[in-house]
């Protein structure tokens, strides 16, 4: 028997995706009481329930994405400012699968005064390999794709802050990492699966369990990108 988020998620889909009646083999809905046992192939995105019960819109506006549905808007059109930590905070918070987290530098892309997307990074570190940061945020506003967005936003970084490293965690439950590879960046390590504890009431994720937080559940892991500058 399907529960309440279950049969909410179908019917969103067939209400926003009846024309495409593969959706189904692209997309599938994974309930908490399949956390452990079940998963799919990688070829599948999965919904977990509890990013469902939080970021319905987060969710439908990535499956347009998939489907190649979403708005196009070129990054030409666009400009870069700096923005500070409310502004980053409420975009991140509404935009991103798991919201803002801390970080130094907050860069976003507008189109007139409209924000389409938001990238932050970290502080620099002296390392081996010079100068490093890492991109820790990067999202764009729900069922927008802003062609090369990505790439502008890193170079006017790049011009601002002149890494000669920079990396980024791609979660693989949520992407192979395509866009970082179409830029420059490579494949550096496989991260092991996260251990999650969620509260089946809001979906919130810990990474330890609680009298709330009491259903366990593991990520895909994570894919470490990395890309050099000479």
């Amino acid at each position: 028997m399907k529960s309440n988020s279950e049969y909410q998620f179908y019917t969103a889909l067939e209400n926003h995706f009846s024309k495409h009646k593969n959706i189904t083999e692209l997309v599938r809905f994974l309930p908490f009481e399949n956390y452990v046992s079940e998963k799919y192939n990688k070829g599948i995105f999965v919904v977990y329930e509890d990013w469902w019960i939080r970021k319905p819109l987060v969710i439908l506006s990535k499956i347009n994405s998939i489907i190649g549905q979403n708005k196009r808007i070129f990054a030409r059109k666009t400009r870069v400012i700096r923005i500070d930590k409310e502004v980053a905070d409420e975009f991140l918070n509404k935009h991103h699968i798991y919201g803002t987290t801390k970080s130094k530098h907050k860069y976003g892309l507008f189109l007139d005064k409209e924000l389409l997307s938001v990238a932050t990074f970290s502080g620099q570190r002296n390392l081996d390999v010079g100068r490093s940061s890492e991109l820790i945020r990067y999202c764009t506003k729900a069922n927008i794709t802003v062609v090369g967005g990505l790439d502008k936003l890193l170079k006017f970084y790049e011009r601002e802050m002149h890494p000669d490293h920079i990396m980024t965690y791609i979660d693989l439950d949520w992407g192979r990492g395509e866009a970082f590879r179409k830029i420059g960046f490579s494949n550096a390590e496989t991260k092991e699966q996260i251990t999650y504890w969620v509260n089946p009431h809001t979906g919130e994720r810990s990474r330890f369990p609680s009298v709330k937080n009491t259903l366990e559940v593991k990520n895909s892991g994570s894919l470490k990108m990395e890309r050099f500058y000479p």
